[in-house]
C-alpha cells in the first residue's frame, strides 16, 4: 500500500498492511528541532540546517530522507508561516 492508501483505509476502518505513521503531518505531530537533529544523527543522515516553521514551538520541517528512512505515511499540507526560518541552535545539540 502507498502511504495515502494506508491512511485513507485506516480512516475508513478498513484493514491495512501496517499502521499508518505520521511524523509532522501537523504541528501537533511534529518533532522539536533539537530532537530532530539527534534523530538525523541516529539515522546516519547527513548534517544539515533544520528548517523551523513554528518559532514558538520550534517544530522542525521533516526532510524527505527522514520520511523515507522511517517510512512516514503522512505529508504536511501546510508548514509554518510565510516567514519560515532556518534555526541555528544557540547551544550544543549533540
Amino acid at each position: 500500500m502507498t502511504g495515502r492508501e494506508r491512511v485513507l483505509a485506516a480512516v475508513d476502518r478498513r484493514s491495512v498492511d501496517r499502521y499508518p505513521y505520521d511524523l509532522a503531518g501537523t504541528d501537533c505531530s511534529g518533532i522539536h528541532v533539537v530532537a530532530y537533529q539527534k534523530l538525523r544523527d541516529f539515522l546516519g543522515l547527513p548534517k544539515k540546517a533544520v528548517e523551523c516553521g513554528c518559532l514558538a514551538q520550534l517544530v522542525a520541517k521533516i526532510d524527505d530522507d527522514v520520511k523515507d528512512a522511517l517510512q512516514v505515511d503522512a505529508e504536511a499540507l501546510y508548514f509554518g508561516s510565510k516567514e519560515t526560518k532556518i534555526w541555528q541552535a544557540p547551544f550544543q545539540t549533540s
